[in-house]
């Protein structure tokens, strides 16, 4: 994702604050990274495995874009613009936002949405199959997502049923209180 900063030199610019790579031995689940803002990963390594920069989420955001590559190559975006600017994704992520969590955090669905034509597997994709506002901190029975749409499936906060599909998922956790369970 990119967090567009409100103040300083690089308005209009982007800046990446987390990179999500299911398939590189990290797991940023509910409870991992996203309440702490810690920082993860090496610069470097930025896009190819899962990093979060702590100092963009630590800066305030208006907006704030999804998107997703494959083997390096950007294959889908869709932007947002919060409806309430001048938090960080540390704060909207931080312990006091996860309970009762459940925020939407912006209106009118995104502001920008590009889809290359050749991009595969969207139908399965959490983000770019659904429509709807970001939704952050979703927690519903023992199971939580950090992100998610308000177009897809949204499990009511006292349902088990493990059918809330987003980013930063975790299913058997403690997610008002972020806690993995025992």
């Amino acid at each position: 994702w990119y967090q567009r900063r409100v103040r300083g030199k690089t308005s209009g610019r982007g800046n990446l604050a987390m990179n999500i790579n299911p398939d590189d031995g990290h797991v940023f689940g509910y409870t991992r990274g996203w309440a702490e803002g810690e920082q993860v990963g090496k610069e470097e390594e930025a896009l190819t495995k899962d990093f979060l920069d702590s100092a963009v989420w630590e800066e305030p955001a208006e907006y704030i874009a999804i998107a997703r590559h494959q083997n390096g190559t950007l294959d889908a975006v869709k932007v947002f613009r919060f409806t309430h600017w001048g938090q960080s994704l540390l704060t909207r992520f931080g312990l006091r936002k996860m309970n009762p969590g459940r925020q939407i955090v912006t209106d009118g669905g995104p502001i920008q949405e590009e889809v290359d034509g050749a991009a595969q597997n969207l139908k399965d994709d959490p983000i770019f199959s659904v429509d709807g506002d970001l939704a952050f901190n979703w927690a519903y029975g023992n199971n939580g997502a950090r992100i998610v749409l308000t177009g897809g499936h949204l499990s009511e906060a006292h349902v088990n049923d493990d059918n809330t599909h987003g980013l930063g998922n975790d299913f058997a956790c403690i997610p008002l209180q972020n806690k993995t369970a025992q």
